[in-house]
């Protein structure tokens, strides 16, 4: 699951600045400012979109599999859940 999380975030992430590298390729002679406009704003919707999702999934279920505790997501992730004591399962 974390790696769903990872890859829906980061992966946004990444093409979020693939999308402004493509607008400043195709257009070299318009000034940065003026790049996203109304007409390219639509570019940058799937990044924002897997953002988003990443985002919800992470909300949503990054839960222990027993007891049905959120698990940490600002620290180092726990081999054993901290409620319950059982084995979280991200590290097999």
């Amino acid at each position: 699951m974390y790696r769903l999380i990872w890859l829906l975030i980061g992966g946004g992430g990444l093409l979020f600045v693939a999308c402004a590298l493509l607008l400043v390729v195709t257009h070299p002679q318009t000034p940065a400012n003026e790049l996203v406009n109304r007409y390219t704003a639509w570019i940058f919707l799937p990044p924002l979109l897997m953002g988003v999702v990443g985002v919800y999934v992470s909300l949503r279920f990054w839960r222990c599999p027993h007891c049905g505790a959120p698990l940490r997501t600002r620290f180092p992730i726990p081999q054993y859940c901290l409620r319950c004591g059982h084995d979280v399962g991200v590290f097999r």
